[in-house]
């Protein structure tokens, strides 16, 4: 999967409501925990998390997709799971 495909896909884990099977919950909450632990390691990804939470909505989310698929790059790149 490409990384900004990647990137949408967990900034909708990241953003969504909850529900689904017990399974699908644990999942998206691991997905959210690292997402954000990644994104809180730099003052972009800091300040992405906050506009997030401030002023949730597509605009917010359209800004994080490319600062999480930077981070996904980063990964493969260093070859972080």
């Amino acid at each position: 999967m490409h990384g900004l495909s990647l990137a949408r896909a967990a900034l909708r884990v990241l953003t969504g409501a909850g529900g689904g099977t017990p399974a699908q919950s644990a999942l998206r909450a691991r997905i959210r925990v690292h997402v954000e632990d990644r994104l809180r390691g730099g003052a972009l990804g800091t300040a992405v998390l906050t506009k997030l939470r401030d002023e949730p909505g597509d605009a917010s989310t359209a800004i994080a997709v490319p600062v999480v698929a930077d981070e996904i790059a980063r990964d493969r790149r260093s070859g972080t799971p």
